[in-house]
C-alpha cells in the first residue's frame, strides 16, 4: 500500500516534499465530544521508511490529545501558485521519542523547525517563561515534546482550478479500497461523477 496513487505521485512529493516551499494547511481531529477542531500546520511528506504525510506537533497539545483517542484525521491545502486545493483523509501514528525506530526521523524534522519554534518547546519544557529576553537554550537539542504526527490517507481529493472558467476546473477522487486507489472524476460542485 502506498500513500499516494501513482498518477499524483510528483505533484503530492513536489507540494508537500519540497523544503524551499513550505506547505502550510489545515488539518481537522476530532474532539471528545465529537466536534471537528482544525488548525494551521506544516505538512511534510516522506517516502522512507513508510510513504506518507508528516507534521511536527507537541506531545501536550490537543491535537495530539485528540488523535491518541481517536486518530482519523483531514486536511485541506490550497496551493495559489498553481490554483490547486488537496484534500486528504487518513489515519494518524503518533511518534515521539519513545518510538525507537524513528528517532532519526524525529531528530531530522526537529532541525527542519524555525529555530525560534524550536526554542520555544525548549522554553516550555523546561517552565521557563516564554518572554523571557535572551533564552540560554541549545536549539539543536531534542525536546521531549516534540513528536510527529504521521498520517497514512486513504482519500485524496484533488482540485484544478481553471481561473478563466471555474466550471472547466477539473476534480479527482481517489480512495483506497483493498490496498488499491480507485479514482472518480468529480463534479467541482459536488462529489458526483462527471
Amino acid at each position: 500500500m502506498t500513500g499516494w496513487p501513482a498518477e499524483i505521485s510528483d505533484f503530492i512529493l513536489e507540494t508537500f516534499g519540497n523544503d524551499a516551499r513550505k506547505a502550510y494547511g489545515q488539518i481537522s481531529t476530532v474532539n471528545e465530544k465529537g466536534q471537528p477542531s482544525v488548525r494551521t500546520v506544516h505538512i511534510h511528506c516522506i517516502e522512507h521508511p513508510t510513504q506518507g504525510l508528516l507534521i511536527s506537533c507537541n506531545t501536550k497539545s490537543e491535537k495530539w490529545s485528540h488523535l491518541k483517542k481517536n486518530p482519523q484525521i483531514a486536511g485541506c491545502f490550497w496551493n495559489p501558485e498553481n490554483q490547486t486545493q488537496v484534500r486528504f483523509e487518513g489515519i494518524a501514528d503518533l511518534i515521539s521519542e519513545k518510538t525507537s525506530d524513528f528517532s532519526e526521523l524525529i531528530q531530522s524534522m526537529w532541525m527542519k523547525m524555525r529555530e525560534e519554534v524550536r526554542i520555544t518547546y525548549l522554553l516550555d519544557e523546561e517552565g521557563t517563561p516564554l518572554n523571557t529576553k535572551s533564552p540560554k537554550v541549545d536549539p539543536t537539542k531534542h525536546s521531549h515534546n516534540h513528536g510527529l504526527i504521521l498520517v497514512t490517507p486513504t482519500l485524496w481529493d484533488v482540485f484544478q482550478n481553471n481561473p478563466k472558467a471555474y466550471r472547466l476546473g477539473k476534480r479527482s477522487i481517489y480512495s483506497l479500497k483493498n490496498n488499491k486507489w480507485d479514482k472518480k472524476q468529480v463534479s467541482s460542485l459536488h462529489e458526483k461523477s462527471i
